[in-house]
């Protein structure tokens, strides 16, 4: 089936596109399945894992957005989305612009500005491509209706004769946007659209990676050497901004997998609340990471995209968990797999 229902009717989540299968292949054709490597006290080993991720918190995540063509010809889009890092101000605007056929420069930005913009439930959930991005194909597609219409009786030509381009509608006779927006002001009509949007379902988003990892039996230190990620991400909007986000998960993933770890004391005070002591990677410890994504449009999401926001993270501890398992044969139930916790696991394995 194109679409299937995951558990009983209340669970929300859908499986609109399933690049799953292609995933795990490409994986496996990139990263291989090399024997682990005997160096001394060193064994190298490699580990895969899947991870899936809804997009957005069905019935619950509302975003509402408005958008206007202005006197001079440019649009200007109000959101309470926020980009914390994601690219969701670019994306949201590539959205409207692929609508209005215009470019993201031609689209001005008011974001998160709760005097001046529309409700948002926020940034959380892989949730603002998806839900804050449907409330926006929703209101460019309202808007060019508008504008086609608004030019089809300046003009008196048919809707389905006209078109838009950056600057103007164009047909049999064109129309500069500025002059659209100049005659529409002075009939008293409105070019300004709201929509809001709440999804019924949450789509998922799928992604398998693979890692190389060696490590030192003496000390129980691991070194991952490479990873592989594919993602099933629907229809990238932004491939960049995809592949950034990939990227950023995957390293935030290693610091989940092999050291991030908050300590407290018998009075539950945090003992290691410094850069110095919580251990973050460096940007000389990451390895190569390499990054692919799957895209077959989901039906789900705006122009079939899906999030990508988390599930760039979630396969990366347990491909490393299943890497050193891989190559030392010892299973680690608790993150950060830490050297001493990797060397008192080795040690264990032998005490009678």
């Amino acid at each position: 089936q194109d679409e299937i229902l995951l558990g009983s009717d209340h669970h929300f989540h859908l499986i609109g596109s399933y690049g799953l299968t292609e995933a795990v292949a490409r994986v496996q054709q990139r990263l291989g399945n090399p024997p682990p490597v005997v160096d001394g006290s060193r064994r190298r080993g490699v580990g895969f894992a899947i991870a899936m991720q809804g997009s957005g918190l069905a019935k619950i995540h509302e975003a509402r957005v408005s958008l206007r063509l202005k006197p001079d010809g440019r649009y200007e889009l109000r959101t309470g989305a926020v980009d914390v890092g994601t690219g969701s101000d670019t994306t949201l605007r590539q959205i409207i612009a692929d609508q209005l056929s215009t470019t993201v420069e031609a689209i001005d930005l008011i974001a998160a500005d709760t005097q001046q913009t529309p409700f948002d439930a926020g940034s959380y959930a892989s949730a603002t491509l998806y839900i804050s991005g449907t409330a926006c194909l929703r209101a460019a597609q309202e808007l060019r209706s508008i504008l086609l219409h608004q030019a089809s009786q300046l003009l008196n030509v048919p809707p389905p004769d006209l078109s838009l381009s950056s600057t103007q509608v164009m047909g049999p006779i064109s129309l500069p946007l500025t002059t659209l927006a100049e005659k529409a002001i002075a009939a008293g009509d409105t070019l300004t659209v709201e929509q809001s949007y709440a999804a019924d379902a949450s789509t998922l988003t799928f992604a398998v990676q693979g890692v190389e990892v060696e490590v030192d039996l003496d000390t129980g230190r691991v070194t991952v050497l490479r990873c592989v990620q594919v993602l099933d991400i629907g229809k990238a909007i932004n491939p960049r901004i995809c592949e950034g986000q990939a990227i950023g998960g995957t390293v935030m993933g290693l610091g989940y997998a092999l050291q991030e770890e908050l300590i407290r004391d018998s009075q539950g005070q945090t003992v290691n609340p410094l850069f110095r002591t919580y251990r973050l990677p460096l940007a000389k410890e990451v390895p190569p990471i390499d990054i692919e994504f799957i895209e077959q449009p989901d039906p789900h999401g705006p122009l079939g995209a899906k999030g990508i926001g988390e599930i760039g993270t979630n396969c990366t501890a347990p491909a490393v968990a299943n890497a050193i398992a891989n190559a030392t044969g010892v299973r680690l139930y608790q993150l950060p797999m830490t050297p001493e916790r990797v060397w008192r696991a080795l040690h264990e394995r032998h005490d009678p």
